[in-house]
């Protein structure tokens, strides 16, 4: 299912930027739907032109038309193929959607795609920003395509290191957790969806991606139902806050992302998209808007 502001069969000359909004856990993509149109309002001129689109990857068992491609659990959030009626993927449906957007026939004047995601939906854009087939294809029709990452509960990290308690960073718990570097976590046994491509060549290639990732200051509860608590997740730190501060800190300092990889605190907000992504950065972030204070440097970073 895909809830779309217009028309995406009919030419749309005065279309310059399109906004993906990608639900979380509870694949409720009328209320991310709702969150996107209500930032819309917010960003005043500067949305002028928008096209918003909020794809819903459905589980298994739920209600729905039939041939309505059909996720079990959480598959969709890193990527792998549907449960039916095809073994599709959710990376390969996002490359589609781009495609659609790419074709200057229907999008003449579109500059933009930003791709934006909070929790679970944070997982997938962090993650289809490492990985996305679709996103060579529209940087060659002219598209500028951005993610703004908001909470991510976990993230696809660049190599074996993960953050110890004091800031820096060492080989992660192999012994006791085997799968913590495995994808969706690290880059070893990627999904067959990433095909050939080098592990190295694909982090040159993120470390070039335009990224912003949002923080609530709040979301630094350890025990919150949403939060992944598996072995390799932990790994990453103890909380979303943690998490997040700790994936950009290695990033700006072993991969000299810092002028890519974006990182902003929204005070006073826990885990709340709505919070989040109506917030003054996340406005600056999707629509450019000035409003939004200096980024944060990651804790512990220079």
């Amino acid at each position: 299912m895909l809830l779309a502001s217009r028309d995406l069969a009919r030419p749309q000359p005065d279309i310059v930027r399109a906004v993906i909004t990608i639900h979380g856990l509870q694949r409720d993509a009328r209320r991310s739907d709702a969150i996107a149109r209500a930032a819309l309002a917010l960003a005043g001129p500067a949305g002028r032109g928008t096209l918003l689109l909020t794809p819903r990857f459905a589980g298994v068992g739920r209600g729905g038309p039939a041939g309505l491609l059909r996720w079990p659990g959480n598959a969709w959030m890193d990527g792998q193929p549907a449960a039916s009626p095809a073994p599709v993927g959710s990376f390969a449906v996002m490359d589609g959607l781009l495609a659609r957007l790419s074709d200057r026939r229907l999008f003449p004047a579109l500059a933009t795609v930003v791709l934006v995601g909070h929790s679970a939906g944070g997982q997938f854009v962090q993650r289809y920003a490492m990985l996305g087939h679709g996103l060579g294809p529209a940087a060659a029709a002219g598209l500028a395509v951005r993610f703004v990452v908001a909470n991510s509960s976990s993230y696809a990290y660049p190599d074996r290191d993960r953050p110890t308690p004091a800031g820096g960073f060492a080989p992660g718990p192999a012994a006791a957790c085997p799968e913590y570097d495995r994808w969706k976590y690290g880059l070893e046994a990627l999904p067959a969806y990433a095909g050939a491509v080098p592990a190295t060549a694909l982090v040159r290639a993120y470390g070039a991606r335009d990224v912003t990732i949002l923080l609530g200051s709040l979301d630094d509860d350890p025990t919150l139902a949403v939060l992944d608590r598996s072995c390799a997740a932990e790994a990453q730190g103890p909380t979303h806050l943690a998490r997040g501060q700790a994936f950009v800190r290695l990033l700006r300092a072993r991969y000299a992302a810092g002028p890519h990889q974006r990182l902003h605190e929204i005070a006073g907000v826990g885990h709340d998209a709505a919070g989040m992504l109506t917030s003054a950065c996340a406005l600056a972030a999707i629509y450019g808007t000035a409003a939004c204070e200096t980024p944060k440097p990651a804790a512990g970073g220079p």
